[in-house]
């Protein structure tokens, strides 16, 4: 089996500093598995830092329903590619926290590519994607008081989120753009015509080359 890892387009803009971001974004579909109501509670958890939760989704009326509880937790609705971008560009920090094993997130990866250090929990292939850059940091526990945690503690921090900014920015610049991409994805294909073998398929009970 070959892993080809996803790849995202580069940041149109140099990424802006620290000091010159603020709060934190998630950006997604609003579905149970994406984590979306640990986001809201981790919001709940911290008063003091602005959240924004864009997309749409199953959870599209419990996200208004918080925005319009809490002060600090805006809801657009769903973005298209450029605002979404935009959104990921300003922010401080990327919240994702998939609650299944998502195997590579883009949003993750347009974060990274944006600067913005990434949050999420130990699993699938956006924890894999945020280890191999030094990108980011993990939640204690897959729980909304983790993750809000994990936020206040890389919120303040400028010298680690300058590590973790820096971090993102060189991989997908590296390992994750397109031409990498399309280049192993090639190779496959070279690797399986250079074989020179055929399998027999099974259709209709019959046996024939495929």
């Amino acid at each position: 089996m070959t892993v080809i890892p996803n790849f995202t387009e580069p940041a149109r803009f140099p990424p802006a500093p620290f000091e010159q971001r603020s709060g934190v974004v998630f950006v997604g579909r609003l579905s149970p598995e994406k984590g979306v109501e640990h986001v809201l509670e981790a919001a709940k958890l911290s008063p003091d830092i602005p959240f924004t939760v864009a997309g749409d989704g199953p959870l599209a009326d419990r996200v208004t329903a918080a925005a319009a509880e809490l002060g600090n937790l805006d809801y657009p609705g769903f973005v298209e590619n450029t605002e979404s971008r935009s959104l990921l560009s300003n922010a401080r920090v990327c919240v994702l926290p998939s609650l299944w094993n998502e195997p590579g997130s883009l949003v993750g990866l347009e974060a990274m590519a944006e600067g913005t250090p990434v949050i999420s929990y130990r699993r699938g292939g956006l924890a894999g994607y945020v280890t191999d850059a030094d990108a980011g940091r993990f939640s204690r526990d897959e729980s909304p008081r983790g993750l809000a945690e994990a936020v206040a503690s890389l919120y303040s921090d400028e010298p680690a989120w300058n590590r973790f900014s820096e971090g993102g920015r060189e991989a997908t610049a590296s390992l994750h753009p397109r031409p990498v991409y399309l280049d192993a994805l090639e190779a496959v294909y070279a690797s399986a015509l250079a074989s020179g073998e055929t399998q027999p398929a099974r259709c209709g009970g019959q046996t024939r080359d495929a």
